[in-house]
């Protein structure tokens, strides 16, 4: 047990340490924010989820396993943080491009110049 909890720990360092070595790039893609968010979700489940191992490893609490879920908590706010989150965004309107932009559209200059929201843009 103290060999995870050592490991996690070790793991967390370094992530903050790799964390600290992207800070000069550039955040196209908004991962920064992510791995931010990620960090900022992971020390606290660890703390509870270690926590609970070391000062409670004789209760029912830990003897039964439900101290895993912490993880699965854990898994699933990582799972909306990554996957649905980033897939809801796709659906929202573009705040550069504010016109519904289909393959007409893409294709023909002349119906995006009769459009009146995209017509402005085509000055």
């Amino acid at each position: 047990m103290m060999w995870f909890i050592l490991f996690e720990g070790i793991f967390n360092v370094a992530f903050i340490y790799c964390l600290y070595l992207l800070r000069h790039i550039e955040d196209q893609f908004n991962i920064n924010r992510e791995l931010k968010t990620l960090l900022w979700v992971k020390l606290p489940v660890d703390f509870l989820y270690a926590g609970t191992l070391i000062f409670f490893y004789d209760s029912t609490f830990i003897v039964l396993g439900f101290g895993e879920y912490f993880q699965i908590a854990f898994c699933l706010i990582l799972l909306y943080i990554t996957a649905i989150k980033p897939v809801r965004r796709t659906y929202e309107q573009n705040s550069i491009v504010p016109f519904p932009i289909n393959d007409e559209l893409i294709s023909n200059l002349e119906s995006a110049m009769l459009m009146s929201s995209s017509a402005k843009y085509f000055h």
